[in-house]
């Protein structure tokens, strides 16, 4: 237990640079500046996610409590996070707990390999809590604001909350082995692995939300709701524990909830310690692939440096699978929704009359996607070992960087204009409202790119040992998330207190804005770049 405790405690130092930011080279001083600009931006991090996240959890409890279905909140937030957390744990699973690059170095240690495999099961454990903690705090906060319970569903509810994310990891690192196996026995892993990291997080929501939303289903919101909990309990049967447990206060439906949830935990990381070493060497000796020599054609230095980051890029199945998925669901979300129609959805939503309202919403929508799914937060940190190439070459520094950010519009650009086609031929919206959606997302990608490389280029990372360190758990790919999701959400929720016909400015405020504030910054960094590459490492 010891070892254990020693590997996760490396681990927890490894998140967000802190050990590196801890005892980087130079002066006190300067070390306390860069820890403390670390702990304000993590502090409102939290404070914009725990922020979004209450007002979310207030509006559906207000919902379902005015309609006198209370009791399914606690089971509705535990059934969405678990999906959350089997979404998001398939892209990252296969790369923590098998693509890593210190697997020889801790092979070679004196410690034993259930022990290696269990420390990154649970950090996979810890991943997931940390990132659904801001969400069950305020949803069990709100819960207890309406239904008051007694004292006792404080303790249960937090003891729920630290359960709650094994079953889901469980069954989502068993998912993210068997990609990596299929993958590494076809051939073309890489691509094998991303095709399968798509499907199945699309798979499972596809099979969550069929049983509820069908053809035969156009019930008003009352019965919907009524249907709801049935709903649930189907997608994922241990929500009735849960609910039991929270709501009713029943010890043996915590004693269920608790065994179900820890006994599939330890069931996979007793078979994954068994078979660690095997598996890892397994799918990296598939890996080693007899390479081709092709003939290159001539291209100009702009497009040869594009193409490098483009294969950087689409060489990490998680990279991707962190910045295109969003661009994919934003994609699925407008085909849904143009079939849908604005008038139904205005319907199901209680929002009559306010068709106007929604279509102005969209280019938010679409923004906060864009912005969401900036590649360049991480890109200078997937460099690596191999920065010194990019340093040595006679290149022009801001030429490097603008190959980085033209990865971040190719991912998101493509998509924004084929939304935009789409919603404005299949809602019949006006030229001035479609070019309204290609713009103002168009100009919070750019923003994002250009803000994401200054803050990677400020907070970056060259001495991980596995990607997710890099694409999900680095400050410099936190940043364009939370500044994408601030300024779309703040000047939308705004705009609807706005009076009169004023309203209908702020989106093109917000796309002006964006595109000013993309040139300055681009500015900056022309005149900065050369300097600012011989200061990193």
């Amino acid at each position: 237990m010891k070892t254990l405790r020693m590997l996760l405690s490396v681990y927890g130092r490894e998140l967000f640079g802190i050990n590196k930011r801890a005892h980087m080279p130079g002066k006190r001083t300067g070390r306390r500046l860069s820890a403390g600009a670390f702990y304000a931006l993590a502090i409102v991090g939290a404070l914009v996610v725990l922020a979004f996240a209450g007002f979310y959890c207030a509006m559906a409890a207000y919902g379902l409590n005015q309609v006198g279905m209370l009791r399914i909140y606690p089971g509705l937030v535990l059934a969405l996070l678990c999906l959350m957390d089997l979404i998001t744990t398939i892209a990252r699973a296969s790369d923590v707990l098998i693509k890593t690059r210190d697997f020889d170095l801790v092979t070679s240690l004196p410690i034993p390999a259930w022990v290696l495999a269990a420390s990154r099961v649970i950090r996979l454990y810890i991943i997931n809590l940390a990132a659904t903690v801001p969400i069950w705090l305020p949803a069990g906060a709100c819960y207890a604001f309406f239904a008051k319970p007694p004292l006792l569903f404080y303790p249960v509810y937090l003891l729920s909350m630290l359960l709650a994310p094994l079953l889901p990891v469980a069954i989502a690192a068993v998912l993210g082995a068997v990609i990596a196996l299929i993958s590494a026995m076809l051939g073309n892993g890489k691509y094998i692995r991303l095709i399968l990291g798509f499907l199945f997080p699309m798979a499972i929501m596809y099979m969550s939300f069929s049983f509820s939303f069908n053809a035969q289903n156009e019930a008003v919101l009352v019965s919907m709701v009524g249907n709801l909990s049935g709903m649930v309990n189907r997608v994922w049967p241990v929500t009735e524990m849960f609910t039991k447990a929270c709501v009713d206060l029943d010890m043996a439906a915590l004693a269920a909830f608790a065994a179900i949830s820890i006994g599939a935990f330890a069931l996979f990381c007793l078979v994954y310690g068994r078979f660690y070493v095997r598996l890892n060497t397994f799918t990296d000796g598939k890996r080693t692939r007899r390479r081709t020599t092709a003939v290159q054609g001539i291209r100009s230095l702009n497009a040869a440096m594009y193409q490098r980051e483009m294969k950087r890029y689409l060489a990490s199945n998680i990279y991707v699978m962190n910045t295109a998925f969003g661009m994919v669901l934003s994609l699925i979300g407008v085909v849904a929704l143009a079939i849908m129609g604005l008038d139904k959805v205005a319907m199901l939503m209680e929002l009559g009359g306010f068709q106007q309202y929604l279509a102005a919403f969209i280019p938010f929508v679409l923004a906060c996607l864009a912005a969401m799914s900036c590649t360049t937060g991480s890109s200078i940190s997937m460099e690596g070992k191999s920065l010194w190439i990019m340093q040595s070459m006679p290149v022009s520094a801001f030429r490097w960087f603008m190959s980085k950010i033209y990865v971040s519009l190719t991912v998101s650009c493509p998509v924004i204009v084929l939304d935009a086609l789409v919603l404005g031929f299949a809602l019949k919206l006006s030229a001035m409202q479609t070019a309204l959606a290609i713009l103002m997302p168009a100009g919070y990608a750019l923003m994002a790119a250009v803000v994401g490389l200054w803050g990677n280029l400020r907070f970056h990372r060259f001495d991980w040992s596995n990607e997710t360190a890099v694409v999900k758990q680095s400050l410099g790919a936190v940043i364009p998330v939370l500044l994408g999701m601030l300024l779309t959400m703040a000047p939308g929720v705004a705009m609807g207190f706005i009076g009169g016909r004023a309203w209908q400015l702020v989106p093109w405020l917000c796309t002006a804005g964006s595109f000013l504030i993309s040139a300055a910054l681009l500015a900056a960094l022309y005149g900065n770049a050369n300097r600012i590459v011989r200061t990193l490492g």
